[in-house]
């Protein structure tokens, strides 16, 4: 049809309501969907997997549930060119897909929804263009993931798993020559290991960019970033 090439679809901000209508799943050409910022409801189709060529999908601020579909990450040896994933303040459920391999990765938000599960390694491992990381306020348990310092290639700007039940400690091997870490945040889950002095040398005042490390204060261990823990 006419619409078979269309390449972009914007209707963000407004005050759009009802579910993604399964035609928009056939538009194989699409880049770019942006249905943030309304009153939508309903799930995110396992038909999402026919968007080979999505670059961003931005559906944050509405009222989606449900699960997040195996098929948003990429398929066998085609890697999906995804690099901004925006499911964030909705009410997803159930756990993030394993084994996602979304190479292209770059923001991924999918904070303040009903997540549930442990996180997975994957994003650690494959995620080499991650420079923003938002799982905050979510219900993910068991520990972070010792791969999680190497996302982005060692080179992620903002880590926030704050207001989970995650347990253990924030693991280390933080890449010392990462001149762009921001910000780590997890405070509010059930950590219960001190934060590693390493992650303290990578701070602005140790020549980092480090400026933020939200932390309950019987673990955090950094003086000056510290100085506000809960």
């Amino acid at each position: 049809g006419l619409l078979s090439s269309l390449t972009l679809i914007d209707i963000g901000e407004n005050e759009v309501s009802g579910s993604i209508p399964d035609e928009l799943y056939q538009l194989t050409n699409l880049e770019h969907i942006y249905l943030h910022n309304n009153q939508m409801t309903g799930t995110l189709s396992e038909d999402i997997g026919n968007l080979q060529l999505l670059d961003a999908l931005y559906l944050g601020s509405n009222n989606f549930s449900g699960p997040i579909p195996n098929n948003i990450g990429s398929q066998g040896a085609t890697r999906r060119p995804l690099r901004f994933l925006i499911l964030g303040q909705n009410e997803f459920t159930g756990t993030i897909p394993n084994g996602m391999s979304l190479t292209s990765m770059f923001h991924m938000d999918l904070s303040f929804n009903q997540l549930t599960g442990t996180l997975p390694a994957d994003i650690g491992e494959n995620f080499n263009h991650l420079r923003q990381l938002y799982l905050d306020h979510n219900q993910f348990t068991g520990t972070i993931p010792e791969t999680y310092p190497l996302a982005g290639g060692g080179r992620l700007y903002v880590l926030a798993l704050d207001n989970n039940q995650l347990t253990g400690g924030v693991p280390t091997g933080w890449d010392k020559d990462n001149l762009f870490l921001d910000t780590i945040n997890v405070q509010g889950n059930q950590l219960t290991e001190p934060i590693d002095k390493e992650i303290c040398m990578l701070s602005a005042l140790e020549n980092g960019e480090l400026v933020q490390v939200g932390a309950e204060c019987a673990i955090c261990t950094c003086s000056v970033l510290c100085d506000n823990c809960y």
